[in-house]
């Protein structure tokens, strides 16, 4: 949610109020538009659920690989979630059970 400084009033982050004049950086997309199309945005997603550096790019690769850049997104996922696993082998997550 955001609060609108046009008319007072909250909204959420994927709706553009049209006493606003300025767009929100969620209707803005550098390189494409497969993440303007998704009703949650990575964006959205990733600091609301405390997802760290690694959790954030694995998810967005997840989310967009069937708008971009297909199977090749979905490679890039699972290299972050390997080295997620290699991390948590390491106790980089803590006491996070990983055999």
């Amino acid at each position: 949610m955001y609060l609108c400084m046009a008319c007072g009033k909250s909204h959420r982050n994927n709706y553009v109020c049209p006493h606003n004049k300025e767009t929100s950086t969620l209707e803005k997309q550098v390189g494409g538009d497969h993440y303007k199309k998704m009703k949650y945005q990575p964006w959205e997603i990733i600091p609301g659920n405390g997802y760290d550096f690694f959790e954030g790019n694995a998810l967005a690769y997840i989310m967009r690989w069937k708008e971009k850049n297909g199977c090749e997104d979905l490679d890039k996922a699972i290299h972050y979630l390997e080295h997620m696993k290699e991390l948590a082998k390491q106790g980089h997550y803590g006491e996070v059970k990983c055999g």
